[in-house]
């Protein structure tokens, strides 16, 4: 998989704040793997 970055546009600056804010919750919460190369992983 090829992933392409681009510019984060002022629209969804908010949005990927929140989403990280969940990510970070999540790790304390259930103790997860902090890498984001998991999302990938294939089980």
């Amino acid at each position: 998989m090829s992933l392409e970055l681009i510019k984060l546009s002022k629209e969804y600056e908010k949005q990927l704040g929140d989403m990280i804010e969940e990510w970070k919750a999540d790790i304390i919460a259930n103790n997860t793997d902090r890498s984001p190369w998991v999302i990938f992983k294939n089980d």
